[in-house]
């Protein structure tokens, strides 16, 4: 009977990885830096998108506040992962 239970649990547990997998991304308190950091990306893209698709351009800066506002309410780190790092460094030296 043990067994059959613990075979059950793995059961779910394996439909549980399944669906959020399947789950639209969004930002979450599990995602390590580099993985928000890639949602992060993803939703500017998504954010800018709809903008236009609405008849609104949307500077790459009013995405990324918004995308940033979501990021600290979805509970996802803050930390940057080491790609966004570099891009940041990147920016700044064109900048200077």
């Amino acid at each position: 009977m043990a067994d059959f239970k613990k075979m059950l649990e793995e059961i779910k547990r394996r439909n549980e990885s399944l669906q959020e997998k399947k789950a639209a991304k969004h930002f979450s308190p599990k995602e390590m830096p580099g993985q928000a950091d890639d949602v992060y990306h993803n939703c500017i893209k998504s954010v800018k998108a709809e903008a236009e698709k609405n008849g609104k351009p949307m500077s790459e800066q009013e995405a990324a506040a918004i995308c940033e506002k979501s990021r600290k309410e979805g509970g996802a780190t803050l930390k940057q992962g080491a790609q966004r790092k570099k891009e940041e460094s990147r920016k700044r030296k064109e900048d200077a």
